[in-house]
């Protein structure tokens, strides 16, 4: 809760609280439970812009967790990478993330690594390698019917066609995604889709 409200400091206090309290009731350090906490932590280290912090946390929980904490640590890691735009290491480390969510048939977690991995192209301005991973993504969200990060895919995908002055298909992409933010009353989606 913490973490999406923004109290950083209480959020970073609390799992590490959690880590010592797992320690201390004897748990080992191969225990899943501590890996996902230090990938908590990563996180904020994250957001808040610590990303020497961010990495070395979640280094540390590819060390401790296994097949279904991987995939976190690997994606914590390429959105540092992301940030300091280091783009071919953050595809890099995305790319290991969609193995792993592949490994475990997360199909969210890869359309979501599809997603990410878009923006990148998107921002070297490769639009064209950017759509194709977005419709991948899209595609998959449709197939498991997650209509809210399909709201989001329709508006990156009409982001790169607005990038690239093909308005017709920029409009169609944005009212696919006002159109189905609506139907969800998906407030945030409504206000992305309009801007």
């Amino acid at each position: 809760a913490y973490i999406n409200t923004s109290e950083y400091k209480n959020a970073l206090n609390f799992l590490e609280n959690s880590q010592q309290l797992f320690r201390e009731y004897g748990l080992d350090d191969k225990n899943i439970n501590i890996a996902k906490v230090i990938n908590k932590i990563a996180w904020i280290f994250y957001l808040i812009a610590n990303y020497e912090s961010a990495i070395e946390y979640s280094e540390k929980a590819l060390k401790l967790g296994d097949n279904t904490t991987y995939a976190n640590s690997y994606n914590n890691i390429a959105a540092v990478y992301s940030m300091q735009a280091n783009y071919p290491k953050a595809i890099e480390y995305y790319l290991k993330a969609e193995k792993v969510h592949s490994k475990n048939n997360n199909i969210n977690g890869i359309a979501t690594i599809y997603n990410n991995v878009a923006t990148i192209y998107g921002y070297q301005k490769d639009y064209n390698t950017a759509l194709k991973y977005l419709y991948k993504a899209a595609d998959l969200q449709i197939d498991i019917n997650f209509s809210v990060p399909l709201v989001n895919v329709y508006n990156n995908i009409g982001a790169m066609y607005y990038n690239q002055k093909i308005y017709d298909s920029t409009i169609v992409y944005y009212e696919k995604s006002l159109n189905l933010a609506e139907e969800m009353n998906y407030s945030k989606g409504i206000a992305t889709a309009l801007m």
